[in-house]
């Protein structure tokens, strides 16, 4: 922007356009119809339907369970180095 006496300059910079590109190019075909996959899916398809005599495990209380506060990153680390070993946790981030 260039100020003159009583006029000011300014420089509009252009707008470039972007090419357009096509969702689905029509020349290649779709995965679901190379391979006959049928595509129309709903959440239901998901859904185990067998699942049989399997009774839920009941999660231990929260007086079993032990727990660690983390307030400073060398507690962080030493957690980190125990969580190596272990398949699941959980975490509660802040208050």
């Amino acid at each position: 922007m260039k100020v003159q006496g009583d006029s000011v300059n300014v420089k509009v910079k252009e707008k470039k356009e972007r090419a357009k590109v096509p969702f689905h190019i029509p020349t290649i075909k779709k995965p679901q119809e190379k391979y006959n996959i049928l595509a129309s899916l709903s959440v239901l398809d998901f859904v185990h339907k067998d699942i049989g005599d399997v009774e839920p495990v009941k999660p231990t209380s929260l007086e079993e369970t032990p727990f660690k506060l983390v307030e400073e990153v060398k507690d962080l680390k030493e957690l980190a180095a125990k969580f190596r070993s272990v398949n699941e946790f959980a975490v509660k981030a802040g208050c």
